[in-house]
Parts: C-alpha cells; sequence; structure tokens
C-alpha cells in the first residue's frame, strides 16, 4: 500500500488524494522513491528500498512480463508489482461528474479540441468512449511525456491575462473559451458587415448622384439605410452567448 500510494503521489496523478487517505487509514506513511519513470505503457516505476516497484494498469503488467491471475475481472485498477511479482491491487470505481458532457459537446460543436493531458494512466480513450459515452475520437490524446508536461504547474504560460474564473469545474473553462470565441468572430463579423455597409453606401450615394438622383439622398432615406444595416449587428450579438 505504502509503495503504491508513493509512487502516485510522485506521478502527480489525480489519484493522489484517494490514496492518500487510504494511506492514513491504514496508518502507513509514504516511503523514499528515487528514479522516477514514466511510462507509455500505462503505468510508472521507481525504486524503493532497492527494489524495483511497478504500479500501472494491467496491460501494463503484461508489458513488464508481471504475471496476472487468471480470470482476472476487474476493469478499473491500479496494479503494483515489486520486483516483478504482483503485491497489490486496488479496484476504482469512476464516476462521470453531470457538467463534464455538456462542457466537452461544446467545446467540440465550437471546433475547439479537448487535450486529455490527465496523468491518470486509467483514463484512456477507450475507457472514455466506452464508459462514459464521451466523443473520445474528438479529442488529443498526447504522449505520456508530453502530457506530463502539460499537467506540469511549473510550466510557464503567456503573461498575458485572458480569463478571471471564480469557480472551479470543466464547466466554467469551457463556457470562458467557447464565450470568447464566439465573441471574437461576432465582433469580425460586425465588423465586415459595417466596413461593407459603408461601402456600399459611398458607391450608392455616388451613383444617386452620378444621376442626379438627388431626392433619393435625402435624410430620412440615409437614417432607413443605416438603421437596415445595423439589424444584421444586433442579431449576431444576441447569438454569442447561446451555446
Amino acid at each position: 500500500m505504502a509503495v503504491t500510494a508513493t509512487l502516485i503521489r510522485d506521478s502527480g496523478c489525480g489519484l493522489e488524494k484517494v490514496f492518500h487517505d487510504l494511506l492514513r487509514t491504514q496508518g502507513a506513511t509514504f516511503r523514499r522513491a528515487s528514479d522516477f519513470r514514466c511510462h507509455e505503457g500505462g503505468g510508472f516505476s521507481a525504486v524503493i528500498r532497492e527494489e524495483e516497484i511497478l504500479v500501472g494498469t494491467a496491460s501494463f503488467m503484461s508489458l513488464m512480463e508481471v504475471a496476472l491471475p487468471q480470470g482476472l475481472g476487474v476493469k478499473n485498477a491500479v496494479f503494483c508489482a515489486i520486483e516483478g511479482e504482483l503485491a497489490g491491487l486496488f479496484a476504482l470505481n469512476y464516476t462521470l461528474h453531470s457538467s463534464v458532457s455538456p462542457s466537452l459537446s461544446a467545446l467540440i460543436a465550437n471546433r475547439v479540441n479537448p487535450i486529455l493531458a490527465t496523468r491518470d494512466f486509467n483514463l484512456l480513450p477507450a475507457m472514455l468512449r466506452q464508459r462514459f459515452k464521451l466523443p473520445a475520437d474528438r479529442m488529443e490524446f498526447p504522449t505520456a511525456q508530453r502530457r506530463m508536461e502539460l499537467s506540469d504547474p511549473r510550466q510557464t504560460h503567456s503573461p498575458l491575462l485572458t480569463a478571471v474564473l471564480c469557480r472551479e469545474g470543466l464547466a466554467p473553462y469551457s463556457e470562458a473559451v467557447v464565450g470568447a470565441r464566439r465573441l471574437r468572430r461576432a465582433t469580425r463579423m460586425s465588423a465586415a458587415l459595417a466596413v461593407t455597409g459603408s461601402v456600399a453606401g459611398v458607391l450608392l450615394s455616388f451613383y444617386l448622384t452620378y444621376v442626379a438622383a438627388f431626392g433619393s439622398l435625402s435624410a430620412a432615406n440615409l437614417t432607413v439605410f443605416l438603421l437596415l444595416w445595423s439589424v444584421p449587428t444586433f442579431l449576431i450579438s444576441g447569438w454569442v452567448d447561446r451555446y
């Protein structure tokens, strides 16, 4: 138990709190690990007290040539092996927050591809698609090393402030990204319509002046012309927050 919790903690995985609470209930403590590595096959390895510790999925254990019991029916679990021998198995039950599915749908519908940068080796695209019916094929799933880099809290970011969020969870991030993207699109469309209306007004005024139709260039007609070109802008503004 202690060695498994140690590798989960050192990996920065989202399961850290679960194993930390379990460790406290068992009265155990974390160990000192060295030579920590993240493997592409879905697991971690480290050396604790001169013994090689492997923690990962069942497929990772098979990849590392660790013998597993026959007829093992656990789908989502954390396996631990010490010196090539299976030492423990921790079955997990994942639940999906109600805001995750609509948030991902909003991102994908607005052509924003989510990146699955989790450090939990059980959260694979196939698992998300089969268990939670999420559109995992529309998500990017980088390599293990790249996921570690993207989820590193010490990663440098642009100093430009883009949004201020006061709530936690995926929904506020999704709303901020989608809303900002739609606002930018609406601003560009409104600017394009304004330029088009200005050019059309100049050309129309030139033509009416050229044919000496001065009666058509009255203040009332120009006001109606400007108001008609402002209607699409109001319609676009009301479309921004409808997602």
